[in-house]
């Protein structure tokens, strides 16, 4: 009996083992996401005029923070903000040096997702 029960010892530390190195990994992974890699990339660059379309819901103290966000990038320039009932709010910017701009406003806390559409690319803010 003693051999028997060697051996369920061994099974009970070798999983032990293998619960603590799944651990390591799941912990080094989320190291990496929080740094930011692993995480895919849009290597698009964009440069010239851009208009984002700002997709609803939205209120102007979204749209305010937005703006101020944009203005800390170096490489874009708000030219313009608009907005109608058919086409909701649209900012346009100027990006001065191609940059990879849907990584840069991903990186905005208050942005969801970008979404690209034809020569626009849509921004869902996140729900306040």
């Amino acid at each position: 009996m003693g051999s028997k029960e060697a051996r369920e010892g061994d099974r009970e530390k070798a999983a032990e083992a293998k619960k603590a190195k799944e651990a390591e990994e799941a912990k080094g992974k989320a190291k990496k996401e929080a740094k930011g890699e692993g995480k895919k990339t849009n290597a698009e660059l964009y440069k010239g005029l851009v208009t984002l379309s700002i997709m609803p819901p939205v209120d102007s103290g979204q749209v305010k923070r937005l703006e101020e966000s944009l203005h800390e990038s170096p490489d874009l320039r708000l030219v313009v903000i608009g907005g109608s009932t058919a086409n909701g709010t649209e900012m346009v910017i100027s990006v001065e040096n191609a940059i990879p701009l849907v990584d840069i406003l991903m990186k905005v806390p208050l942005v969801a997702q970008v979404t690209k559409k034809g020569k626009t690319l849509q921004v869902t803010l996140k729900a306040e």
